[in-house]
This record gives C-alpha cells, sequence and structure tokens, in this order.
C-alpha cells in the first residue's frame, strides 16, 4: 500500500491542524491560520483518482484567535466545524467570552 494522493492546500504557509475527516468522496481538513478555515476536497475533481480543493469555508464573522476549524466533521452531506473560542451569540452581538460555537454546513450548498 503506498500514497495515493498528497493533498495540496490553497493557503500556502498554513499550518493544518490533525482535524481531518472523510466520508465518501469528500474530505474536510481545518487550517491553522489567523481566523481559520476548513477546506473541503473532493475526489477525482481535476482528474481520476486525484483529490482537489472544491470548497473554502471560513467563518461568516472571521476573528482571530476563534480557531474556526479546530474540530470538523462530515455525515452525508453536512460538515460540523468546531470554532472553540468564539466569543459571540447567534446573533454575532453579545460578547461571551471563549464560549465556542459549532457551524453547521450544507456541503451542497452553492456558496462556500
Amino acid at each position: 500500500m503506498g500514497i495515493l494522493k498528497k493533498l495540496e492546500i490553497s493557503s500556502p504557509n498554513a499550518p493544518m491542524h490533525n482535524f481531518l475527516d472523510i466520508q465518501g468522496d469528500y474530505a474536510v481538513l481545518g487550517v491553522n491560520n489567523a481566523a481559520g478555515e476548513v477546506l473541503v476536497f473532493e475526489r477525482n475533481l481535476g482528474g481520476e483518482n486525484n483529490w482537489g480543493q472544491s470548497k473554502v469555508l471560513t467563518s461568516p464573522i472571521q476573528t482571530e484567535g476563534d480557531a474556526f476549524g479546530w474540530a470538523v466533521s462530515i455525515s452525508n452531506n453536512y460538515i460540523l466545524i468546531g470554532a472553540p473560542y468564539d466569543d459571540e451569540n447567534t446573533l454575532e452581538e453579545n460578547f461571551l467570552s471563549d464560549a465556542g460555537s459549532v457551524y453547521f454546513v450544507n456541503l451542497m450548498s452553492p456558496t462556500p
């Protein structure tokens, strides 16, 4: 058994977390940069047996230190993304020091 494909990320010099999940034709990867990102890879995108990057997911309110993408999980067409140090409530208006958030993303949504 050998390496099938090395995933190439769109965020150069961004260290990756160990937060990766895969299901079927999709893989999601949390990236540790200033505000955090989640990269979505799709099998056979860019050629047979290739894993091409199809989306970059970011927090709706990008705040450095929220650690968006600290945890990721994919199931069917849905991705859960953890941001353990997010400071705002769901209306993004009340400061709640490091209360944390979980974002629910529909993978089939036309926008990232």
